[in-house]
């Protein structure tokens, strides 16, 4: 993960980062109220490297076998205590352009100022 943010001229812990901040209690009240199809897009999205199983039931099975969870179990935060924003990794934000990408691309292209 670090030499992929590397390639892409990130900071080397920019995916160890990713989906680190446990979630709100809100968070996993809004984990739980949402249909079974929704929810692991949406906490990938967010809490990638917390358990889904643990924070939707409460309880891992896989938490208990030889192994282990690779995923965190944290406990949820009672309001958001983030170190980092809870957005969408960029590789699920491909198609979408900030106006910093826009402003970036109308420069490139000329065009800079015409826009309103």
């Amino acid at each position: 993960m670090a030499r992929k943010a590397r390639r892409e001229g990130k900071p080397d812990d920019t995916y160890f980062r990713a989906g680190r901040v446990p979630p709100t209690d809100l968070q996993v009240a809004q984990l739980r109220a949402m249909p079974e199809q929704e929810r692991m897009g949406w906490w990938s999205a967010r809490f990638g490297q917390h358990c889904l199983a643990f924070h939707a039931t409460g309880t891992c099975v896989r938490s208990e076998s030889e192994h282990g969870c690779a995923f965190l179990h944290a406990p949820p935060t009672a309001a958001a205590v983030a170190e980092e924003p809870n957005v969408a990794p960029s590789w699920l934000r491909e198609s979408e352009e900030t106006p910093e990408e826009a402003r970036l691309v109308a420069a490139a292209a000329g065009e800079v100022g015409t826009a309103g």
